[in-house]
């Protein structure tokens, strides 16, 4: 077998040269661009980056949304209670009739609230007024505390929407219902010759007690007669063990 003539020196020489311009070229093409590859995983990453930041971001918005929900609802609350509270210090515990015929102007059902009020002076008001609260029905399964007053003579009815939401409302009455039996709260007041000495506007939202408005009424205020002469039919304060007073 014949054996190879060697190389040249001039061939050896040029062989290192030849080997550095392979590793260069192949260094430029290597950093000239990504691969089909590297952009597929690059823009899945950055996918799935972006759909986490989306989430993300939608999250803390709906956060901020409930919250503003939820401290709008607690504002509707504390002016519910405040109202309550101002209208319950003027209340009148006034009676329709006298003797046997005696009834207080007053009612107290889990849902509903009246009772009379002295209004202050002012023009085109004053006088004695019939306020009332009741919850209602809102829209979408929402519950409604609304209050109204008009004239108790009559006339133009005032109404406003105290309350409305996810809440749910209820009214109750502590006093005794006959004088020798202990007070106890009930969800109902219907005794014609007595009246509660507490209210309690019992509140929930979205399934979470808040505080109770709880109001004095002045079931013991000074007894007097505010019916004009005429008839003994009229309004009266309730006297206790009196079975009227006469008109001045």
């Amino acid at each position: 077998m014949a054996r190879r003539p060697p190389l040249a020196p001039e061939v050896l020489r040029r062989q290192p040269r030849r080997a550095t311009l392979v590793r260069m070229d192949r260094t430029a093409r290597r950093d000239g661009g990504f691969t089909l590859l590297e952009l597929l995983v690059a823009m899945t990453v950055l996918a799935l980056v972006l759909g986490m930041a989306a989430g993300a971001i939608g999250f803390v918005g709906r956060g901020f949304e409930r919250g503003g929900e939820r401290i709008d609802r607690i504002e509707q609350v504390a002016v519910a209670r405040d109202v309550l509270r101002r209208q319950a210090a003027r209340a009148l515990p006034l009676v329709e009739g006298v003797g046997a015929e005696a009834r207080h102007l007053f009612e107290g059902e889990p849902d509903a609230l009246s009772f009379v009020i002295a209004e202050p002076p002012a023009p085109g008001r004053g006088g004695l007024a019939a306020a009332r609260f009741t919850v209602e029905a809102g829209e979408g399964g929402a519950v409604r505390l609304a209050y109204a007053q008009a004239p108790l003579e009559g006339g133009g009815e005032r109404r406003s929407v105290l309350v409305d939401g996810p809440f749910e409302l209820s009214f109750e009455y502590f006093g005794a219902h006959e004088p020798a039996r202990a007070p106890e709260w009930r969800p109902a007041w219907r005794v014609a010759g007595r009246l509660p000495q507490l209210i309690r506007l019992r509140i929930r939202l979205e399934g979470k007690d808040l505080p109770a408005a709880v109001v004095r009424f002045r079931a013991d205020a000074e007894p007097g007669c505010l019916a004009p002469p005429g008839p003994a039919a009229g309004f009266c304060r309730d006297r206790a063990g009196a079975q009227g007073a006469q008109a001045r």
